[in-house]
This record gives C-alpha cells, sequence and structure tokens, in this order.
C-alpha cells in the first residue's frame, strides 16, 4: 500500500520540535523538502504515535488510517469467546473495502451496531481509540508490528487485503 508523505506537509501540521528534528537527523536532511517520505520510515524513526499523527494529518489516506484501526482491534479479538467481535470486524473490512469516503464508513460501521460497545467506538473513532483501547492487552512492540506490517503490505489499495486479519484467519483455520 505503500503511503508517502513528505517534510514540508509534516512540518505544514506543526509536529512537535524535537520529533521533527528527529526525523531530519534520521534522514541525514537539514531541512524539510518535498521528497516523498514512506510513512513506514516515519514509524521507525520516531515510533507509533507519530506514523498515527502524521496519518491522520493527510486525510487523502482515510482508508489506511481505518485499516490499521481495525488491525488494532484484530489483536485483541479471540474468535473462539468474541465471534460477535469477530464478526463485526470482518463486516467492517467489507464496509471499508466498499465504501467511497470517509463519512461512508463511518455511517455503515455505526449501521452495523451489533459489536462489542469498546469495539464500535474503536473501529468509528479510528486508529486513536484503537490503540488505546487494546493498549492494555497488545503489547507497544506488537502494535508497532502490526502497523508495519500493514504499512508495508503490498495490497493494490488501503482498501485491500488486510494483512493481519488475514494472518488471524489463516492461524484460526489451520488451529481448527
Amino acid at each position: 500500500m505503500k503511503i508517502f508523505t513528505t517534510l514540508n506537509d509534516i512540518r505544514a501540521h506543526k509536529p512537535l520540535r524535537d520529533d521533527f528534528k528527529r526525523l531530519l537527523a534520521y534522514l541525514g536532511n537539514d531541512h524539510a523538502d518535498d521528497e516523498p517520505l514512506d510513512v513506514v520510515t516515519v514509524l521507525r524513526c520516531n515510533g507509533l504515535d507519530d506514523v498515527l499523527w502524521t496519518l491522520a494529518c493527510e486525510p487523502q489516506h482515510w482508508k489506511a488510517y481505518r485499516g490499521l484501526a481495525i488491525q488494532f482491534i484484530w489483536s485483541e479479538v479471540d474468535p473462539v469467546t468474541d465471534a460477535t467481535a469477530w464478526d463485526y470486524l470482518m463486516a467492517l473490512e467489507d464496509i471499508l473495502a466498499q465504501s467511497a469516503t470517509d463519512a461512508d464508513f463511518r455511517a455503515a460501521s455505526l449501521a452495523l451496531g451489533n459489536a462489542p460497545s469498546w469495539t464500535q467506538m474503536a473501529a468509528h473513532q479510528g486508529v486513536w481509540s484503537a490503540r488505546w483501547s487494546v493498549s492494555n492487552a497488545v503489547s507497544e512492540a506488537t502494535l508497532t508490528g502490526i502497523a508495519e506490517a500493514y504499512l508495508s503490505s503490498s495490497a493494490e489499495a488501503a482498501g485491500g487485503p488486510l494483512v493481519c486479519a488475514t494472518k488471524a484467519r489463516e492461524a484460526f483455520a489451520r488451529a481448527a
């Protein structure tokens, strides 16, 4: 899915000064420019919170933002004990793939209405809510790994196959 931004785009959204300096140093730059910058590089340099902030500042990447939220929620759902959440997330993936706009996705996800409240809230409000909803049960390293796998995937579009969910379903099918 490769998502790109630029240092000038990041700077335009007023990042924290120290975080921006760290990114410049990591890239070997002394100033912002308009060269494409893979958001995975932001993740590797500055961590999970900065890459989530970067995605939130880039509204054209709303599918990646929502898709990553779904990935975080998948990390905590047990298909054996929480079939309702499992079915809800499967439906959300379909909605994400079919939605033309973020507003369409939000409306359709709210219309599902049959999920546990934390799952629905996290999916509806986005990746920040999902990140904090699962952070007590899922380590920062795991969430960072999920983000890197998802943002590095070669899916044809942000609404395409969702990496972690597919792996989880395959593992469950092998175990059954």
